[in-house]
């Protein structure tokens, strides 16, 4: 029963993703990534393990990928800035205001 919470938790962040930038499940789960990576890169050890425990298992494993505790917090100072480091993170897809389609989406997910 858990493993399927787990999936069905994914899905609905998924899916909310999909709805709101009009794509497919891989242009859902693209910017997801993007926006969880820039939010835990500004976020102390203590922080993110506070975000980290209110995530979806699967979810949780996407935001802690790659993620190196050790290393310097981003000084974003602006809502430009960071959505110009979402869109570095970005993949080329077909969106057209893709930092803030991506960040407006993952925020209004569940």
């Amino acid at each position: 029963m858990y493993f399927d919470d787990m999936l069905h938790k994914t899905n609905v962040w998924l899916k909310e993703n999909e709805e709101i930038l009009g794509s497919d499940r891989k242009d859902a789960y693209q910017p997801l990534r993007a926006v969880i990576h820039c939010i835990c890169d500004r976020l102390t050890v203590d922080e993110a393990a506070q975000l980290d425990d209110q995530l979806p298992m699967l979810i949780r494993r996407i935001y802690c990928e790659g993620w190196h505790p050790a290393g310097t917090l981003e000084k974003v100072r602006s809502r430009d800035e960071f959505l110009a480091r979402i869109g570095a993170r970005l993949p080329k897809t077909r969106l057209i205001d893709r930092e803030g389609d991506a960040a407006r989406a993952v925020f209004q997910s569940p």
